[in-house]
């Protein structure tokens, strides 16, 4: 298969026809690398390669290093990646290390990566290349650039190249979907609006048939709005905006009133509704299924979800798991994320998450969680949240 790609000659045909001429591989320089687009080898070639690349990562001592705080269950993420896209972690708990002994770890990191790529024929671009440096400040928020200044750099072959440097606050698109470190989805909520007005002048100034645009809706929209639903916190308000701009524009071409109750919209065909997709529904229900489906893997994910609960767990302060206790009253207690949004959302449902997650019991007897009695006697939210830390 290698050398037939090797020794490919590529022709170009257009609608006037296909071109005499070919352009195929120099026969005096070295044979062009990849196994070319398309080829379905390509993703289990790649992931046998990156896999090699990941354990020399691991080899040489580079990751991310964290530990659940109740459970003490350790893990090691050495780096995110899906084909060609790949995120490197660094982070040190240690108080005692300063953000340039960080950033010096980063760039040696940085440097055996794009040596690990270059080795395998590869090469990274700068300009599509970025980082963030998170250094929390005593009121716990995180430093700015002026702040806490630092860069990083890629050799390029030679011609070294400073990469970007973002704020915590400014999203990248990564996979479809934008995201930046603080969590906020500002952007990603933008960029859903942007795609929805984009659908909706489209749909609003076609001439289509009603069954076409009931198709329209169901099967390339909603695929559009579904896909971040796992990864995305997405407020109610924020999901109903989006769909207002695709209901009113596309429900009038199928002959439904615009202003058409969304109980019925989504409401599925066997209680008379539509069967439209509710994006809200349906990302609480994408949450649901990660974790419950990951906590039977031994995956990364699994580790970073156990963490996560019980960081929350701590936060919260209870003596019973977090999901067992109202939002209202305990969710002020943990800072604001993936899972204090699907502790929320699951909170105004019917459904209960049973999880077999540790948690800090009473060291003796008759003995009380002190954030407990402060939500029981109504303390000020503020008093008890400070007690968390």
């Amino acid at each position: 298969m290698i050398t037939t790609i090797q020794q490919m000659q590529h022709y170009i045909r257009t609608a006037f026809g296909e071109l005499e001429q070919s352009y195929s591989p120099n026969p005096s320089g070295p044979p062009p690398q990849g196994l070319i687009q398309g080829n379905g080898a390509a993703p289990a070639a790649w992931s046998a390669m990156t896999a090699i690349l990941v354990d020399c990562m691991k080899g040489e001592g580079y990751g991310y290093e964290a530990w659940a705080p109740i459970s003490q269950w350790a893990m090691t993420l050495a780096c995110c990646g899906f084909v060609d896209d790949t995120d490197l972690i660094v982070n040190n708990d240690d108080p005692g290390v300063l953000s340039e002994d960080l950033i010096a770890e980063a760039q040696s990191e940085l440097s055996t990566w794009e040596g690990l790529i270059s080795a395998t024929g590869g090469a990274l671009a700068p300009e599509k290349s970025y980082c963030y440096l998170a250094e929390v400040s005593p009121d716990g928020k995180c430093m700015s650039k002026a702040k806490q200044p630092g860069f990083l750099f890629l050799h390029n072959k030679g011609r070294h190249e400073t990469i970007e440097r973002l704020e915590v606050t400014e999203a990248r698109k990564t996979l479809g979907i934008w995201s930046c470190p603080d969590g906020l989805m500002i952007d990603e909520v933008n960029a859903l609006k942007s795609k929805a007005l984009k659908w909706a002048d489209a749909v609003r100034t076609k001439r289509i048939s009603p069954t076409e645009a009931w198709c329209y809706i169901k099967h390339i929209i909603m695929k559009t709005i579904k896909y971040p639903l796992a990864a995305t916190s997405i407020s109610k308000k924020d999901m109903q905006d989006i769909m207002r701009l695709i209901l009113q524009a596309a429900l009038p071409k199928a002959h439904i009133q615009k202003h058409f109750p969304l109980k019925l919209v989504y409401g599925t065909l066997m209680s008379k509704g539509f069967g439209v997709c509710n994006p809200s529904a349906s990302q609480v229900i994408e949450h649901v299924h990660s974790l419950i489906w990951h906590s039977f893997q031994d995956s990364p994910s699994n580790d970073l979800h156990v963490q996560n609960m019980e960081l929350v767990q701590c936060y919260v302060g209870t003596e019973k798991l977090f999901w067992d206790m109202p939002f209202a009253e305990y969710g002020h207690l943990a800072p604001q994320g993936w899972m204090v949004f699907t502790w929320q959302e699951l909170s105004e449902t019917s459904l209960l998450l049973k999880d077999p997650l540790a948690t800090i019991p009473p060291r003796r007897a008759l003995n009380l969680s002190i954030n407990e009695v402060m939500v029981r006697n109504k303390w000020e939210p503020s008093r008890s949240a400070v007690n968390s830390y």
